[in-house]
Parts: C-alpha cells; sequence; structure tokens
C-alpha cells in the first residue's frame, strides 16, 4: 500500500495508479494550472490535452 503523510495525518493512495503529482493549493480549482502544466512537462514536446469534466467557468478561464 502507498500513503500520504502530512504531518501526523495520513491518507491511503489509490493502489491501481503508479504515479501521484502532489500540488499546493486549499481552494477548488488551485489545482487547475499544475495539471495542464504537468501534462505539457510530462508529453515532452508532444502535443497535450487536458479535459475539464464538471468544471466551473472560473475554471475554463484559467485553462485557457
Amino acid at each position: 500500500m502507498k500513503f500520504l503523510w502530512w504531518g501526523k495525518k495520513r491518507w491511503q493512495l489509490a493502489p491501481y495508479y503508479s504515479h501521484f503529482i502532489l500540488v499546493p493549493g486549499n481552494q477548488f480549482g488551485d489545482e487547475s494550472p499544475w495539471i495542464t502544466n504537468a501534462a505539457t512537462l510530462l508529453s515532452n514536446g508532444q502535443k497535450s490535452v487536458t479535459i475539464l469534466i464538471n468544471g466551473e467557468r472560473s475554471l475554463a478561464k484559467i485553462l485557457n
């Protein structure tokens, strides 16, 4: 099992994922720019696509 430890708190990470990207933020949507930047970096110069599902209009503005 994989766990994320933060101070005295512990969360079990889903066993079917091989990698995790932890990003800063404490409001809904703070992760959005990190998701697109990670996809661009991991695509290694190839085109990448970010799909937004059930997002708010404010998130769509961030991603544009």
